[in-house]
């Protein structure tokens, strides 16, 4: 089987603004007769799920196994290849607390890997659907299309900038298939990935088409065999003035002070403890004003269920959920844990470490490594290993058995997204604690909170 299709050339000519072109090095005769060398065009290439900036991105030369790096995506997930590289494999690392995304606000939460193969016979686009066409060794980018009833075109270059009705589709399977892809590309099993994005697909088509649902106005989800959807949020206004919030500080004093605290922001007004105030968002930012005073909040992570913002005036991390959070919440054990979702993972636990009556945060990060009965807790270049079990659904920490310390740590699960945790320490009253299932996007926060 003929693993590329040609693209015509009225396509190729449409999709040649979204990506480059190239030629190897020639020789151009002049009049004399002589031949001058002519240098190869760089070839600039676009990585998109959205627009994806701050990719890291690497070049697999044809014949060759490794990954020469070649640097970052810009802003409009461009990258640029040399003109003498015209075969072989483009590989995009999507990283955790360091890529943005232009569909969403703020940096991606999950690290992943697309690819795509270098030939002049295609867009020079990254892709979801380049990632399938070259993993699967099977199917070529037509397969594809006849299988998702979707226009090869689309599919196959950048369906951002395209004015196809059926662009609609593209994306939201495209954001649905981003999110499902390995850490490593070489991690797929492209078996079971087909069967997620036959599944997610159908519930495009069949869920939301059908019911005439904003394909730009949701992301689709898959976990185990079910296909579910959320808002999407394109801006940090989608998040915030989607229904009553709720804030609490990750500082103890403050948390001791304030709990955690419902709001309502609506229009240009904030309502919080009785009090409205008024507010703007510029970016990344929310800016208040108090009394003639303005206070502003830089967020640092947002995703449908929850935010992380600092205020700049205070420094402490301040998480804003849609769901109510505090002691009646894991008092009540309405989220617990089990041995498998701990025994053989890694978490990183951000957190406050200043003195429960001091405002000035201490950001802190530690990492735990849990094997099926022990877990090693590493902070800087010090480690500690202590049992570990699971307790009436929480997670606790045998550190009196270990020898540190002159307490155990009992944690209950609170609110989650797909990348944290948001957990409470039952036995000293402290504020909450965030624990990450990636350390570059726990170090991004901690990087982010550390220099404002």
């Amino acid at each position: 089987m003929i693993k590329r299709t040609l693209i015509s050339i009225a396509v190729a000519s449409m999709l040649s603004a979204c990506g480059g072109s190239s030629s190897s090095d020639s020789n151009e005769e002049s009049p004399n007769g002589s031949t001058t060398p002519v240098t190869a065009v760089a070839v600039d290439y676009r990585v998109i799920d959205g627009y994806l900036n701050s990719a890291d991105v690497c070049v697999i030369r044809q014949g060759s196994t490794n990954c020469e790096s070649i640097g970052s995506t810009d802003e409009n997930g461009l990258i640029s290849v040399s003109g003498d590289i015209t075969a072989g494999q483009i590989v995009v690392t999507v990283i955790a607390g360091q890529t943005k995304d232009a569909d969403n606000v703020g940096f991606v939460g999950k690290t992943y890997q697309m690819v795509a193969d270098i030939s002049s016979d295609t867009p020079n686009v990254i892709t979801p659907f380049t990632t399938i066409d070259v993993l699967d060794k099977t199917k070529t980018m037509a397969d594809i299309a006849g299988e998702t009833n979707l226009p090869e075109s689309l599919l196959s270059g950048d369906y951002i900038v395209s004015e196809d009705t059926n662009k609609p589709r593209v994306h939201a399977l495209a954001r649905a298939i981003a999110a499902q892809l390995s850490t490593s590309k070489d991690e797929n099993d492209i078996s079971t990935l087909n069967t997620k994005v036959t599944a997610i697909n159908e519930y495009i088509t069949t869920e939301l088409t059908n019911a005439n649902v904003d394909l730009n106005a949701v992301n689709i989800f898959m976990g185990g065999d079910s296909v579910t959807h959320e808002i999407a949020i394109r801006q940090l206004a989608d998040f915030l003035e989607n229904g009553d919030v709720y804030v609490g500080s990750l500082n103890s004093a403050f948390f001791a002070m304030e709990g955690v605290r419902p709001a309502t922001f609506s229009g240009d007004q904030v309502t919080m403890n009785g009090r409205t105030a008024s507010y703007e968002i510029d970016g990344e930012q929310l800016i208040t004003t108090v009394d003639g005073e303005q206070e502003t909040d830089l967020f640092l992570y947002v995703s449908s269920d929850f935010s992380l913002s600092v205020p700049i005036k205070d420094k402490d991390l301040t998480i804003i959920s849609h769901t109510v959070f505090g002691d009646q919440v894991d008092f009540e054990l309405v989220n617990t844990w089990d041995v498998n979702d701990f025994a053989g993972h890694t978490y990183y636990l951000l957190f406050d470490d200043a003195p429960s009556m001091d405002e000035a945060p201490e950001p802190t990060i530690i990492k735990l490594e849990f094997s099926e009965l022990t877990v090693k807790i590493t902070e800087g270049n010090e480690s500690v290993e202590s049992p570990w079990k699971i307790f009436l659904g929480m997670l606790k920490i045998d550190m009196l058995e270990a020898g540190v310390g002159d307490r155990n740590l009992v944690y209950a699960k609170s609110i989650f997204d797909k990348n944290i945790t948001l957990i409470r320490d039952l036995k000293d009253g402290r504020a909450p604690s965030l624990m990450f299932k990636e350390e570059s996007l726990a170090q991004s926060v901690l990087d982010k909170w550390q220099g404002i």
